[in-house]
């Protein structure tokens, strides 16, 4: 789908990433961030309103050595 995000699908980092960033081929507006530990809770992260564009990023928490699930959602104009 021309999707490109960091960290990446499957990354393995070293240490905790500060932010989560996707770049769209079309203007999307990035509406929810979560960050799961293998085996803990999901923490939401805040997502600042902003107008449709093609890259987007959200600052992450800083996250304990693990490893971890992040799910995201992203809508567009149509």
């Amino acid at each position: 789908h021309g999707v490109v995000t960091s960290p990446a699908d499957g990354a393995m980092t070293n240490g905790s990433p500060d932010w989560f960033t996707a770049t769209f081929p079309h203007p999307m507006t990035l509406k929810t961030v979560s960050v799961q530990a293998e085996g803990g809770t999901t923490v939401t992260v805040p997502v600042a309103a902003a107008a449709a564009t093609t890259r987007v990023s959200a600052d992450l928490p800083t996250l304990q050595p693990g490893n971890y699930v992040l799910n995201w959602t992203a809508q567009g104009a149509d």
